[in-house]
């Protein structure tokens, strides 16, 4: 198959297509056949060596991958060959085909098309994770979400809300009513000092990065 591989980092010029071996898949894992990648901000920073040199080079980067299920192992339960689903993995889906493992890859609505399903793909699982995961979001739980018109965040305010969390995020006025589309939310204008108006959330997700008012915090 072919494939996109890397031998030292750099600028897009590191990068150089090659032939390998389809990859075999592990008992838990599925096989996708690639339709559509994303070039997304980690595979970018990490080929130009900003993330981190502890993976071996060479090899195939790519951190998402959106296509038709072509082999299921033997130990995988909710996946079957034809079926389209996107993924996130850890490198390797610049490649015709990936091995994805089952707990990383989701269905994708027919409604939802390739270029669109693999750009949410690193957001969507992030922001997702973080709410149900990392901060464990709870019923009746006050949230403020940093960054609510993002990738991130608009995932974020989704999983929120469907654990039945009061939801505050912050953008841009001309984002107010994508957020308000999202479900009920009460957006805050990132310009102004909202945080002498806001206190007493249960959790902050930052998606932005920088100082946060701890006043904003209920300890």
């Amino acid at each position: 198959m072919k494939a996109v591989q890397i031998k030292e980092f750099g600028d897009v010029d590191v990068l150089e297509e090659i032939d390998t071996p389809t990859p075999k898949i592990l008992k838990k894992q599925v096989l996708v056949k690639n339709h559509a990648v994303a070039i997304d901000p980690y595979d970018v920073k990490f080929i130009q060596g900003l993330a981190g040199e502890a993976d071996k080079l060479p090899l195939i980067p790519g951190s998402s991958v959106i296509g038709e299920v072509i082999a299921v192992g033997e130990e995988v339960t909710d996946f079957q060959v034809g079926d389209r689903v996107a993924a996130t993995r850890h490198h390797q889906t610049y490649a015709e085909e990936v091995p994805v493992g089952q707990s990383a890859v989701a269905k994708v609505p027919a409604e939802l098309d390739d270029e669109h399903a693999v750009a949410a793909v690193i957001g969507a699982a992030t922001g997702y994770q973080m709410i149900t995961d990392d901060l464990d979001v709870q019923a009746g739980q006050k949230v403020l979400i940093q960054g609510g018109a993002g990738s991130v965040g608009s995932v974020a305010i989704q999983a929120a809300l469907n654990r039945g969390a009061v939801v505050y995020a912050t953008a841009k006025p001309a984002d107010f009513d994508y957020l308000k589309s999202l479900g009920n939310v009460t957006p805050v204008d990132y310009h102004t000092a909202y945080e002498n108006e806001l206190s007493d959330f249960d959790a902050v997700l930052d998606t932005i990065g920088g100082p946060l008012p701890f006043n904003l915090l209920r300890f």
